[in-house]
């Protein structure tokens, strides 16, 4: 081989071999992308690492965030009184409660709620003077600060009132009826009497329940027999 031949083939060489020297910078990796893991290359100091305590925007497979709320709350009571129930304001719209008679002594009771000072809570109930069976009448609440009142009206002819046991005698400032009237807590009898030759004492009790003077919010029960 000449010298101008073994010329051509040193430039040839040189040539390839800077062709190899780049395609290998260019294709560092199989994918023709930089190779992170290369040790010769400096650490990627502008990454940021994750928040391990924040949730991500979404992700099914997570428990829902207990902190979350739908942007309101369960309310309170806000200092309302909550009289779901109201009785009748009057007598003739008075809350009738079951029929009862003398020969069933147990004892029965009624609830409800005082709202204020203007708040009134009428009951009714029916109670029969049977043959044979002795009448054992009463009343009585355990909460305090009420007024109870009582009026009996018997079914045939007038009611005569003889004694407010435990009360004071006071007219129904609907009907006129005399009844008796305590300040609660406490129990409270009244003797009455029917007219006729056959000593038939049924009659239609009227209860009334109020405040006696604080305007404030009173839940009560109250108790009764025949």
């Amino acid at each position: 081989m000449g010298s101008e031949e073994r010329a051509r083939v040193v430039v040839r060489g040189v040539a390839l071999l800077a062709a190899c020297s780049a395609l290998a910078v260019a294709c560092g990796t199989s994918n023709g992308g930089v190779d992170n893991n290369d040790p010769a290359l400096p650490p990627d100091r502008t990454a940021v690492a994750p928040d391990p305590t924040e949730r991500p925007a979404f992700d099914a497979s997570l428990p829902p965030d207990e902190d979350a709320g739908d942007g309101g709350g369960a309310a309170g009571d806000g200092g309302v009184c909550a009289d779901p129930d109201d009785q009748g304001g009057a007598s003739n719209v008075a809350r009738a409660l079951p029929d009862t008679n003398d020969c069933d002594n147990s004892t029965k009771s009624a609830k409800g709620v005082i709202n204020g000072a203007a708040d009134v809570d009428y009951f009714k109930f029916v109670a029969t003077d049977k043959t044979g069976c002795s009448i054992d009448l009463g009343f009585g609440t355990s909460a305090p600060g009420l007024e109870l009142c009582v009026w009996p009206a018997c079914m045939t002819g007038t009611t005569t009132l003889s004694k407010c046991t435990g009360g004071t005698r006071t007219k129904n400032p609907q009907t006129n009826e005399d009844g008796c009237c305590m300040k609660s807590p406490g129990n409270m009898v009244p003797e009455y009497d029917c007219p006729g030759l056959f000593d038939d004492d049924s009659a239609t009790f009227f209860v009334r329940l109020r405040s006696a003077g604080a305007n404030q919010c009173i839940p009560y029960t109250w108790t009764y027999k025949f």
